[in-house]
Protein backbone atom coordinates (compact mmCIF):
# COMPACT_ATOMS: atom_id res chain seq x y z
CA UNK A 1 0.00 0.00 0.00
CA UNK A 2 1.59 3.33 -0.65
CA UNK A 3 1.02 6.89 1.15
CA UNK A 4 -0.98 8.16 -1.59
CA UNK A 5 -3.37 5.24 -0.98
CA UNK A 6 -2.89 6.04 2.98
CA UNK A 7 -4.82 9.70 4.11
CA UNK A 8 -3.24 9.16 7.49
CA UNK A 9 0.18 8.30 6.44
CA UNK A 10 0.05 11.31 4.32
CA UNK A 11 -1.04 13.46 7.11
CA UNK A 12 1.86 11.84 9.41
CA UNK A 13 3.99 12.60 6.45
CA UNK A 14 3.15 16.07 5.87
CA UNK A 15 2.96 16.87 10.11
CA UNK A 16 6.69 15.30 10.04
CA UNK A 17 7.56 17.75 7.39
CA UNK A 18 6.61 20.64 8.94
CA UNK A 19 7.80 19.81 12.46
CA UNK A 20 11.48 19.30 10.71
CA UNK A 21 11.09 22.74 8.20
CA UNK A 22 9.97 24.45 10.91
CA UNK A 23 13.69 23.83 13.35
CA UNK A 24 15.63 23.92 9.77
CA UNK A 25 17.66 27.43 10.13
CA UNK A 26 18.39 27.05 6.66
CA UNK A 27 15.36 27.22 5.62
CA UNK A 28 13.90 30.23 3.24
CA UNK A 29 12.28 33.30 5.72
CA UNK A 30 8.76 32.49 4.31
CA UNK A 31 6.77 31.30 7.41
CA UNK A 32 5.28 28.07 7.77
CA UNK A 33 1.69 27.17 8.62
CA UNK A 34 2.57 26.52 11.94
CA UNK A 35 4.71 29.55 12.38
CA UNK A 36 1.78 31.69 11.43
CA UNK A 37 -0.95 29.55 13.68
CA UNK A 38 2.32 29.84 16.53
CA UNK A 39 2.55 33.72 16.44
CA UNK A 40 -1.22 34.46 16.30
CA UNK A 41 -1.09 32.04 19.27
CA UNK A 42 1.87 34.09 21.02
CA UNK A 43 0.07 38.13 19.69
CA UNK A 44 -2.93 36.67 21.40
CA UNK A 45 -0.89 35.60 24.89
CA UNK A 46 0.71 39.29 25.16
CA UNK A 47 -2.53 40.89 24.62
CA UNK A 48 -4.53 38.43 27.22
CA UNK A 49 -1.82 38.99 29.51
CA UNK A 50 -1.20 43.08 29.25
CA UNK A 51 -5.18 42.91 30.35
CA UNK A 52 -4.61 40.60 33.07
CA UNK A 53 -1.29 42.28 34.75
CA UNK A 54 -1.54 46.15 34.15
CA UNK A 55 2.15 46.79 35.02
CA UNK A 56 3.55 44.06 32.69
CA UNK A 57 5.83 45.14 30.43
CA UNK A 58 9.08 43.42 28.98
CA UNK A 59 11.28 43.87 31.84
CA UNK A 60 8.87 42.67 33.87
CA UNK A 61 6.79 43.81 36.38
CA UNK A 62 6.95 47.51 35.50
CA UNK A 63 10.08 49.36 33.52
CA UNK A 64 13.36 50.37 34.76
CA UNK A 65 13.82 53.87 35.33
CA UNK A 66 17.64 54.67 35.87
CA UNK A 67 18.68 55.99 38.63
CA UNK A 68 17.27 55.69 41.12
CA UNK A 69 16.96 51.89 39.98
CA UNK A 70 13.43 51.31 40.66
CA UNK A 71 10.46 49.64 38.94
CA UNK A 72 8.13 52.60 37.62
CA UNK A 73 4.78 51.96 36.94
CA UNK A 74 4.00 54.52 34.20
CA UNK A 75 5.72 57.03 32.17
CA UNK A 76 7.40 57.40 28.92
CA UNK A 77 10.23 54.36 29.88
CA UNK A 78 6.87 52.09 30.46
CA UNK A 79 5.01 53.03 28.07
CA UNK A 80 8.01 52.35 26.16
CA UNK A 81 8.51 48.52 27.21
CA UNK A 82 4.90 47.89 27.61
CA UNK A 83 4.28 48.41 23.64
CA UNK A 84 7.59 46.13 22.50
CA UNK A 85 7.02 42.52 23.07
CA UNK A 86 8.35 40.28 20.43
CA UNK A 87 5.68 37.45 19.66
CA UNK A 88 8.42 35.25 18.28
CA UNK A 89 10.06 35.17 22.04
CA UNK A 90 6.41 34.95 23.27
CA UNK A 91 6.05 31.87 21.40
CA UNK A 92 9.20 30.08 22.68
CA UNK A 93 7.97 30.42 26.08
CA UNK A 94 4.67 29.34 25.14
CA UNK A 95 6.40 26.48 23.78
CA UNK A 96 8.62 25.70 26.58
CA UNK A 97 6.02 26.23 29.23
CA UNK A 98 3.47 23.48 28.00
CA UNK A 99 6.16 21.48 28.45
CA UNK A 100 6.04 21.58 32.40
CA UNK A 101 3.57 21.43 35.50
CA UNK A 102 1.66 24.05 36.64
CA UNK A 103 1.42 24.02 40.40
CA UNK A 104 -0.29 26.04 43.05
CA UNK A 105 2.70 27.54 44.80
CA UNK A 106 4.55 29.44 42.98
CA UNK A 107 8.23 28.68 43.50
CA UNK A 108 10.61 29.32 40.82
CA UNK A 109 11.77 32.88 39.90
CA UNK A 110 10.73 34.27 36.06
CA UNK A 111 14.20 35.78 35.37
CA UNK A 112 15.64 31.63 36.27
CA UNK A 113 12.70 30.69 33.91
CA UNK A 114 13.26 32.97 31.08
CA UNK A 115 17.46 31.49 31.09
CA UNK A 116 16.12 28.30 31.03
CA UNK A 117 13.37 28.93 27.97
CA UNK A 118 16.39 30.62 26.09
CA UNK A 119 18.57 27.61 26.25
CA UNK A 120 15.91 25.15 24.93
CA UNK A 121 14.65 27.64 22.33
CA UNK A 122 18.69 27.62 21.50
CA UNK A 123 18.36 24.26 21.25
CA UNK A 124 14.91 23.38 19.37
CA UNK A 125 15.21 25.83 16.35
CA UNK A 126 13.25 28.78 17.97
CA UNK A 127 14.33 32.44 19.56
CA UNK A 128 17.54 31.74 21.23
CA UNK A 129 16.81 34.94 23.56
CA UNK A 130 13.79 36.46 25.11
CA UNK A 131 13.07 39.21 28.03
CA UNK A 132 11.57 38.72 31.55
CA UNK A 133 7.98 39.95 30.41
CA UNK A 134 7.50 37.91 27.47
CA UNK A 135 8.04 34.94 30.05
CA UNK A 136 5.68 36.45 32.42
CA UNK A 137 3.29 37.24 29.47
CA UNK A 138 3.23 33.59 28.61
CA UNK A 139 2.81 32.34 31.76
CA UNK A 140 0.19 34.46 32.29
CA UNK A 141 -1.87 33.27 29.15
CA UNK A 142 -1.39 29.77 30.11
CA UNK A 143 -2.69 30.05 33.22
CA UNK A 144 0.52 29.91 35.52
CA UNK A 145 -0.02 30.70 39.35
CA UNK A 146 1.74 34.17 39.37
CA UNK A 147 2.72 36.23 42.49
CA UNK A 148 4.88 39.51 42.31
CA UNK A 149 7.48 40.23 44.41
CA UNK A 150 7.43 43.67 45.72
CA UNK A 151 10.16 46.20 44.48
CA UNK A 152 11.22 43.98 41.81
CA UNK A 153 10.46 43.48 38.45
CA UNK A 154 10.41 39.54 38.77
CA UNK A 155 7.60 37.41 40.06
CA UNK A 156 7.41 33.50 41.61
CA UNK A 157 5.23 31.37 38.94
CA UNK A 158 3.95 27.83 40.13
CA UNK A 159 6.23 25.75 37.74
CA UNK A 160 7.10 21.90 38.24
CA UNK A 161 11.05 21.88 39.11
CA UNK A 162 11.11 18.38 37.92
CA UNK A 163 10.11 19.40 34.43
CA UNK A 164 12.18 22.51 34.27
CA UNK A 165 15.13 20.31 35.01
CA UNK A 166 14.95 17.27 32.34
CA UNK A 167 14.09 20.45 29.49
CA UNK A 168 17.54 22.72 31.15
CA UNK A 169 19.91 19.87 32.16
CA UNK A 170 22.17 22.75 33.19
CA UNK A 171 20.25 24.21 35.84
CA UNK A 172 20.43 22.32 39.57
CA UNK A 173 17.98 23.52 41.73
CA UNK A 174 19.43 25.21 45.05
CA UNK A 175 17.39 26.25 48.07
CA UNK A 176 17.90 30.00 46.94
CA UNK A 177 14.66 30.25 45.27
CA UNK A 178 12.57 32.84 47.04
CA UNK A 179 15.68 35.12 45.86
CA UNK A 180 14.87 37.36 42.99
CA UNK A 181 17.99 36.21 41.29
CA UNK A 182 17.91 32.89 39.12
CA UNK A 183 16.56 29.82 40.49
CA UNK A 184 19.27 27.86 40.61
CA UNK A 185 23.04 27.45 40.29
CA UNK A 186 24.47 27.06 36.56
CA UNK A 187 27.57 25.20 35.91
Amino acid sequence: MSAKDNPGALAAAGAEKARVSELDPSRSKKPTRVEYFWLAEARAAIEVAKAALPHLTTEGMGAVEARPWRPVYSGAAFDRDRGTFVPENVATAIAFLRRCVAIKTPTLGSYGLKHAAERWGATHGMAPYLTNGELIAAASYLGFTIKEEPRSLNVLIGVGVKQVQELDPICIWSSNWRSNRPFGRWL
